[in-house]
């Protein structure tokens, strides 16, 4: 339980300490600038991109077919667009990174692979056990 509150409060400092330096070298009011224009990206990039990933998702399961590309490729899109949505210079870097086509395959990679060794290891949770 430690471990996400812990991680919380390193991210809080990590992106407090960076927009303090963003603003001291590009200025504050550039800096606001640019958490908004990703902000604004990262809506625009999650209201298109879901309402395809719905769709797509709808059709397979329309069609009984299964879709796990689509799963997870939806997945990494949608945290990559709340992490663009999110006020931080590190949570917006690491938000475009998820959200170029190249690396989202990497991340799709990364949670296949988190998600088949959670279930099988019988820990299907992600965050706390009821």
């Amino acid at each position: 339980m430690a471990g996400p509150i812990l991680g919380f409060i390193i991210l809080a400092i990590v992106e407090i300490t960076s927009l303090f330096y963003t603003a001291q070298y590009i200025s504050t009011i550039n800096t606001i600038s640019l958490i908004m224009f990703t902000m604004l990206v990262g809506v625009i990039l999650g209201r298109s991109y879901h309402e395809d990933w719905v769709e797509k998702m709808q059709w397979h399961l329309r069609s009984r077919e299964q879709a796990p590309e689509e799963v997870l490729d939806g997945t990494v899109m949608v945290i990559g667009s709340k992490l663009l949505m999110t006020p931080g210079v590190v949570t917006d870097i690491i938000g475009l990174i998820m959200t170029t086509p190249k690396i989202r395959g990497l991340a799709r990679l990364i949670a296949r692979n988190v998600l088949t060794k959670r279930i099988n290891e019988g820990r299907a949770y992600f965050f706390f056990k009821d």
